[in-house]
């Protein structure tokens, strides 16, 4: 994807909002299906499975009734571009460089761009990584495990100590029972 359009991980933050949003939409709207498509691929990746024709077709279909990006091109003069310390620049006329500018077209704080910005965000994670997506068990939040980690079960050193005072806390009080 080219050029890059959303901000790396965003998803992770919305996946971990989304029950937050919940009370925000209306039955049957576009946000509700980006939000159940972005659940969808991220469940595909937890799994790791590859999409199915139907889930691509299901994005396509959203890329087509909701247009959130706007493409701008300009020309960037020699003022605005960085220029290397070891290039010299003498009489030569360089030619202009092209920028290419995207933006979204709806503000920050809308549900649709948020979910279309999380799922462009995912999609391009896919593209340029194996990428892989856990839930915490003991908060249940989306998190990247770290790549040294052969088994990771927890977000956080907090989630993991959590959980198991909690588990001990259990046995305790399974033993004094008996």
């Amino acid at each position: 994807m080219s050029p890059v359009l959303s901000r790396p991980n965003f998803f992770l933050s919305v996946l971990n909002q989304m029950k937050e949003h919940d009370n925000q939409m209306e039955t049957g709207s576009l946000e509700q299906e980006l939000q159940s498509l972005l659940l969808l691929l991220a469940k595909s990746v937890q799994a790791k499975q590859a999409l199915t024709a139907d889930s691509v077709q299901r994005i396509n279909d959203a890329f087509q009734h909701y247009h959130a990006i706007r493409l701008k091109l300009s020309i960037a003069t020699p003022a605005n571009i960085p220029v290397p310390a070891s290039s010299c620049l003498s009489d030569k006329v360089s030619a202009p460089s092209l920028l290419l500018h995207t933006e979204f077209v709806d503000p920050p704080n809308q549900l649709k761009r948020i979910y279309m910005e999380a799922i462009l965000s995912l999609l391009e994670a896919m593209e340029k990584e194996q990428l892989e997506l856990q839930r915490c068990i003991q908060c249940h939040s989306w998190f990247i495990p770290y790549q040294r980690a052969k088994v990771n079960k927890f977000c956080s050193a907090k989630c993991r100590n959590r959980y198991n005072y909690l588990q001990k806390k259990n046995l305790m009080k399974l033993e004094e029972t008996r």
